[in-house]
């Protein structure tokens, strides 16, 4: 590891605890009120697996189907975990989110020192935690940071399987896979496919 990578990997630490932390505990998810953007997510998932039910106590089965209209079933899908696990389901949607952010910005390290080098690869993977819109969108529950894990990391192994002399095609489905879960969450996700084809 040379010195520019170690001082790399240094911001990578200063922009988690420096910016992330302190974003997750003031953000509006903690606040127990049906306003917040966790508790709008929270909703969904209720309505789509539980009918609207109490919440359930301990391991759950979801008691029924109700997809809304308005919203890709993987929003509901995701947030319905801490649930089905018997999770507060607050705090588990969060780390969910922010799980996702992380592996986005993973990703974008990997997207990024494909085409350049790995210390380029880790200083874009602590520079993104400096977009308000990124870090946001990492604390709060929503489904904008597992979409962007899911277009970062089938980008990222398409970027990777160019640099091979010989195509894996475990890689090119996983990339594939990823990219179908992008509808999941955003339907605009459509447009990206002729561009992952090409690709």
């Amino acid at each position: 590891m040379t010195r520019l990578e170690g001082l790399a990997w240094v911001l990578v630490a200063v922009a988690l605890l420096g910016i992330v932390a302190p974003a997750f505990v003031r953000s509006d998810n903690v606040h127990d009120d049906l306003e917040t953007v966790a508790y709008d997510r929270i909703a969904l998932s209720l309505r789509t697996f539980w009918a609207e039910q109490p919440s359930p106590q301990g391991l759950a089965l979801p008691t029924s189907f109700r997809a809304d209209p308005h919203f890709p079933l993987g929003t509901a899908a995701l947030f319905a975990l801490p649930y089905g696990l018997g999770l507060d389901p607050v705090l588990g949607s969060r780390i969910l989110t922010l799980c996702s952010a992380l592996i986005a910005s993973l990703a974008l390290g990997l997207l990024v020192a494909a085409g350049a080098d790995r210390t380029a690869g880790v200083l874009a993977a602590a520079a993104v935690w400096g977009l308000p819109a990124f870090t946001r969108n990492a604390v709060v529950a929503g489904e904008a940071a597992p979409y962007t894990a899911a277009l970062l990391g089938s980008a990222a192994l398409l970027a990777w399987e160019c640099k091979q002399l010989r195509a894996r095609p475990a890689r090119l489905t996983l990339a594939g896979l990823l990219l179908g879960m992008t509808v999941l969450f955003r339907l605009d996700a459509f447009a990206l496919a002729p561009v992952w084809i090409v690709a």
